[in-house]
């Protein structure tokens, strides 16, 4: 594979996320976006959004675990477990903000629709099922394998781009200074530059 640290400045993922401009924008004006951003969000609503994205960060660890194994390269491996790690960490974070607020995450392994779709395909790519219909009745070669990172990757990428850049936007209009923001904690989270060190390896920040 190699490479996955380099920085993609002009390449296939900066002119999609270019092209995708407008519905970027559509994002921004929906319900609960501008109520995350008033502050005035219920917090039923946000509990639920957190456990979704509980789900998604999980099945990211795992994706990034296959595509671990799947990499041939020693430098790639590096990357991809520190990513790991850090999603990991993010996933702790998020716990921690919810309990430091008093509130308690809904129990059960309840996944919306769209969720279930997303991690579903997230997983099938990682572990090569999304693609199989290269290798009709075979066994994935090592080679072919290594492709999988490449794939796991790319999956993940729009969902982690398009918070990063609702966050962004979300945190360019809150006054430096406003802690009564009850959401800020977790929007500069999704905004921080740790955050964008995990889309710069995706190689998708352009």
């Amino acid at each position: 594979m190699g490479g996955l640290a380099i920085r993609d400045e002009g390449g296939i993922a900066k002119s999609l996320w270019t092209k995708s401009r407008n519905e970027s924008i559509f994002a921004i004006y929906t319900p609960y976006i501008l109520s995350l951003a008033s502050g005035k969000l219920d917090s039923a609503s946000f509990l639920h959004c957190i456990s979704q994205d509980l789900r998604f960060l999980q099945a990211s660890a795992e994706a990034f675990e296959m595509a671990e194994e799947c990499s041939d390269d020693d430098d790639d491996k590096a990357v991809i477990r520190k990513v790991r790690k850090r999603v990991l960490k993010k996933m702790e974070m998020f716990r921690s903000i919810v309990q430091e607020w008093g509130f308690e995450l809904p129990t059960g392994n309840i996944s919306d629709r769209a969720m279930v779709k997303c991690t579903d395909f997230l997983l099938a790519t990682a572990s090569g099922k999304a693609v199989g219909e290269r290798f009709p009745g075979k066994v994935a070669t090592p080679f072919e394998k290594t492709k999988f990172s490449a794939y796991a990757l790319a999956a993940m990428a729009p969902s982690m781009r398009i918070q990063s850049f609702l966050s962004k936007e979300i945190q360019a209009v809150l006054e430096p200074d406003e802690n009564i923001h009850l959401y800020k904690k977790w929007i500069d989270s999704l905004a921080s530059p740790k955050f964008e060190v995990c889309l710069i390896i995706h190689g998708t920040w352009g």
